[in-house]
């Protein structure tokens, strides 16, 4: 964990945290050969493209924001219909912003997502999430662990699109 977040952290996030980071260090090796022009590349016909998944990891993270944290997104509307889940993923390069774009965004959202983490008490970080999003995780505190998966889950589809633009293996 790096040590800005180490020293805010309560213990009660802290492996929580660690499994961000590590999940994100992962995220942005597997993207980083890919270029711009290969954004939209799909391992088979329906799967999720690169710039998709870059988005909706970001817009996760600022919903997360906004639903649990009372923040307002700081991502465009638009971001809902080109990110959100179940959607119809387009092929026209004009409709996602850059790589650049979804990088800092992801960067940013996640920065303020673990700012506003470490900003709760030990008893907010606690209290029962209500409702659907319950089923995502229980607590405020369970949220980081939850979205390490989601973003793994997802940096898995990247690494099938990456064997399937012939780039080698991570590891």
């Amino acid at each position: 964990m790096s040590n800005s977040t180490e020293s805010r952290a309560t213990p009660l996030l802290e492996t929580g945290l660690n499994a961000l980071e590590t999940t994100r260090e992962f995220t942005m090796g597997l993207i980083e050969p890919i270029t711009q022009e290969q954004m939209l590349t799909r391992a088979c016909p329906k799967a999720n493209h690169t710039a998709y998944v870059l988005g909706h990891i970001a817009q996760t993270d600022d919903f997360f924001l906004s639903a649990l944290g009372g923040r307002e997104p700081a991502l465009p509307e638009s971001w809902g219909a080109k990110f959100g889940m179940n959607i119809e993923l387009s092929d026209d390069p004009s409709f996602y912003p850059s790589k650049k774009e979804l990088v800092d965004a992801m960067v940013e959202r996640r920065a303020a997502l673990i700012d506003w983490l470490c900003s709760l008490s030990e008893a907010e970080l606690l209290e029962p999430i209500e409702g659907d999003l319950a089923g995502f995780a229980r607590t405020r505190a369970a949220l980081p662990g939850t979205l390490a998966f989601h973003e793994g889950f997802h940096a898995g589809q990247v690494s099938t699109t990456r064997r399937a633009l012939g780039i080698e293996v991570m590891f």
